[in-house]
């Protein structure tokens, strides 16, 4: 009865719009969990953290502080004692939780993750100085990997339980989550998505998780509705946006008229969704938040490219 009832609670709780995550400039990131935080088997920089740190510095963010509390192995109890032995109070305004796989695994007690995870949520909340500044992502599925393939069905199950509890527990606070769950199941189909051990994300995946990730982010003081990018000292091109109408806006010097340039608007999966004619005041209506590639180019080759993100 009692799982019954948690489960019609899941049920309305995820029906619950979450909260947007705000980021505040500069930006004093802590990320807590487990091997899936510190990106076991990928180089730093590949891990999700450090390509969400990467993900605001090209939104114009600050970066004051990366800082990390996570272990290959940590349960939510591994994860408690760490925090109280470490005390970081008081340094952070973004702070994010990443933890249950490991109780999973070890068969450990499932109300045991409900009490510390939701412990866990409350300390990131006063890390943090405000649940706007908290966000949860969920548990990975790796019978997706050829470590839990063999295994599959049973490990799926539990993690959707798991996943049912933290998601369910994260939206009674009204605190922003990421259910990168249904990325990870594609590791067997694309086995570039596995890092080199079978078993933990390859630096692909994490980007597929921060691509979510950003999506989900409101950036204070960082790029603003009119934010001016210049591309080079000789060009002189301007690059505007607006959120309020969600367009982006180009301002061409005639100097690179000569060179026959023209701008093209990408999608973060390579979709092409418009092309101008010149560089010439050029302003295109996206109707839609997010992050885009811009390429200022000739037939012939690319001259520049970068990103820009409305919100």
């Amino acid at each position: 009865m009692k799982h019954l009832l948690f489960i019609v609670f899941f049920i309305i709780a995820h029906k619950m719009m979450a909260q947007q995550v705000v980021v505040k400039n500069p930006v004093k990131f802590l990320a807590l969990g487990d091997s899936y935080t510190i990106g076991q088997s990928v180089s730093q920089k590949d891990s999700w953290p450090y390509q969400f740190r990467s993900f605001l510095a090209d939104a114009g963010v600050s970066i004051d502080t990366i800082a990390i509390i996570a272990q290959t192995g940590w349960t939510t109890s591994n994860l408690k004692n760490a925090i109280a032995a470490v005390n970081p109070k008081g340094k952070f305004n973004l702070v994010s939780l990443l933890i249950g796989v490991n109780n999973q695994y070890q068969g450990m007690d499932q109300s045991t993750y409900i009490a510390e995870f939701e412990e866990l949520l409350n300390t990131a909340i006063e890390l943090a100085g405000s649940k706007e500044n908290v966000f949860v992502v969920s548990i990975p599925d790796y019978g997706f990997t050829p470590f839990g393939k063999s295994n599959q069905a049973k490990i799926t199950e539990e993690i959707n339980t798991y996943n049912a509890i933290n998601q369910s527990i994260t939206s009674t606070y009204n605190v922003g989550y990421f259910n990168i769950t249904e990325i990870s199941r594609q590791g067997l189909a694309n086995p570039d998505l596995v890092a080199s051990d079978g078993l933990h994300p390859s630096g692909e995946m994490y980007r597929l998780w921060v691509d979510l990730i950003a999506k989900g982010v409101k950036i204070q003081n960082g790029v603003t509705n009119m934010k001016d990018i210049s591309l080079n000292n000789k060009s002189g091109l301007k690059i505007y946006t607006n959120s309020s109408d969600k367009s982006i806006s180009f301002w061409g010097n005639p100097l690179l008229m000569k060179y026959d340039s023209y701008i093209e608007i990408y999608q973060l999966d390579g979709k092409q969704i418009s092309r101008s004619q010149s560089l010439m005041n050029n302003t295109f209506y996206l109707g839609n938040k997010g992050i885009y590639i811009y390429r200022i180019r000739t037939s012939e080759k690319i001259m520049y490219q970068g990103k820009v993100i409305l919100y």
